[in-house]
């Protein structure tokens, strides 16, 4: 992985997560990996698959719902109105840059995985 550690694309994902996690105070228990596949609706809502919950900040599970799921912009109005429940107390600006984050996990994962492979 030598390759990929000195990477620019590993550079400034680790800058965007260091100025994402300054403050601390939003930190809670993250999912981690929320999506389709880990939820259930049955007699209310169930998310299964926790092997990646750790404490985090809540907008990367947010962001990791969308880019998953690939919603479009009435999609990802439609699910934050219900999130937060009409409050409109979700900073848009904060989730693009989590999303951005999440982009860059997926591009290192993708990376290490082509690393390993050949």
């Amino acid at each position: 992985l030598k390759n990929i550690q000195s990477s620019k694309l590993l550079d400034q994902g680790l800058s965007l997560f260091r100025e994402l996690n300054q403050n601390k105070e939003v930190i809670c228990l993250c999912h981690n990996d929320l999506n389709h596949t880990n939820i259930i609706i049955s007699d209310g809502i169930k998310i299964l698959d926790w092997e990646y919950a750790c404490l985090n900040n809540p907008y990367f599970d947010l962001a990791t719902v969308i880019d998953f799921h690939d919603l479009s912009d009435s999609e990802v109005e439609l699910f934050l109105f219900h999130y937060d429940q009409g409050l409109n107390s979700i900073d848009t600006q904060l989730l693009e840059s989590w999303q951005r984050m999440s982009q860059y996990i997926l591009a290192y994962d993708i990376a290490e995985i082509r690393y390993n492979i050949g």
